[in-house]
């Protein structure tokens, strides 16, 4: 009896051990924790708005929860279960920060960070280019400007071949030019008046495709402008070399109908004194093939003729052009050029004809040949 009354006692004595342990992890589950703090700039100390605050377990690197920074940098996790966490922050355009060993215990269930700064992420380069094609046609005012350096078609010609290109212009077979269906316009040359254009136009022949950079169409002349030229103005730009010292340019094209041309250009400068000199060549083959077919009846007599023409042109040319320019300053300026030219073409040809009544018993058979040529020189001071 005596030893069952203990044995009762020491069972009623572990389970009061047993029911308090319970009530102790009840109280302890029930307690929750909280973490916050603010998010600032490093060197300026403002607020970063809107940035993100993730909270992970730290025994297993699990993602408990995430917040966002309100427009004061503020954040606050709350109900929190007690435990070990690390917080991370993050931001656009500056370095990710780990605040890590966030211990939350029963006696530490609340944990303020204060001010947690980030700094910006800083990336330095040696140089940017950036880099654009021209557009083909370029509106400016009271004109448009025709970019024709990378014109295919008309890089083997000369200025008459790139203006056949041109919306608005006309050009003839003999080279006359004209706009919107006018011949009383005005040619430049890099914006000035050239000697070039004081009898006619055939001086655009000896000034090659690949020399020319654009043509400015200028409908509406500004003030600038003599009123010479009702239909509007031409201004061909040549290529230029902006740089100091010695520099020129060599090119060599090509073309269908033993179209040909090569052009050298040299210039040199010096401060405000630019010394230049050029030579360029062209050639061109124009040709004609044709047949006619006449049947003439005179009473009781018919006779028929049949003609076969063949025509060949060639023409070719070379100019050279030297002189000097010096700038006194931006509106006092000392221009010198003069330049040399030589065309000539050579002409030949054959026409071959047959006559014959209605029987086809010929009657007359002839060839004709023809040929000749001519030479132009021209010097322009």
């Amino acid at each position: 009896m005596k030893y069952t009354l203990i044995a009762i006692i020491f069972f009623l004595s572990l389970l009061k051990i047993d029911l308090y342990s319970q009530n102790k992890n009840s109280e302890n589950l029930n307690i929750k924790g909280k973490i916050s703090g603010k998010i600032i700039d490093s060197s300026s100390s403002a607020p970063l708005l809107s940035a993100s605050v993730s909270l992970y377990k730290y025994s297993d690197s699990t993602l408990y929860g995430g917040k966002i920074a309100d427009r004061k940098g503020e954040f606050e996790f709350k109900d929190i279960p007690l435990g070990k966490y690390v917080l991370k922050i993050s931001y656009v355009g500056y370095k990710t920060k780990y605040e890590k060993n966030l211990l939350l215990t029963e006696k530490r269930n609340s944990i303020e960070l204060g001010s947690i700064s980030l700094t910006t992420i800083t990336s330095s380069t040696d140089k940017v280019t950036v880099t654009a094609e021209r557009q083909e046609m370029e509106f400016g005012f009271g004109k448009k400007v025709f970019n024709v350096n990378k014109d295919i078609v008309a890089s083997g010609g000369n200025a008459i071949d790139v203006l056949k290109n041109i919306p608005s212009i006309e050009v003839d077979v003999d080279g006359n030019i004209s706009l919107r269906g006018s011949s009383n316009l005005r040619i430049l040359i890099n914006g000035k008046p050239s000697t070039l254009f004081s009898e006619d136009n055939t001086a655009l022949e000896q000034i090659p495709a690949s020399m020319i950079d654009n043509i400015e169409v200028i409908t509406n002349p500004s003030a600038k402008y003599d009123a010479e030229g009702s239909a509007g103005i031409l201004n061909i730009n040549l290529k230029t070399e902006k740089g100091s010292g010695l520099n020129g340019m060599a090119s060599i094209n090509g073309g269908n109908y033993d179209r040909y041309n090569a052009s050298i250009n040299l210039n040199y400068k010096l401060d405000g004194l630019s010394i230049f000199g050029s030579y360029d060549f062209s050639s061109a083959l124009w040709g004609m093939n044709g047949t006619s077919f006449r049947n003439t009846t005179y009473s009781d007599t018919v006779s028929q003729m049949n003609q076969d023409l063949t025509r060949r042109n060639k023409f070719f040319s070379h100019n050279i052009k030297a002189g000097f320019e010096y700038n006194f300053d931006q509106n006092n300026q000392l221009t010198f050029n003069t330049s040399y030219r030589y065309r000539g073409s050579d002409e030949y040809g054959n026409t071959s004809s047959i006559t014959s009544d209605s029987m086809n018993n010929i009657s007359g058979n002839s060839l004709s040949l023809s040929g000749g040529n001519s030479n132009m020189p021209n010097l322009t001071v």
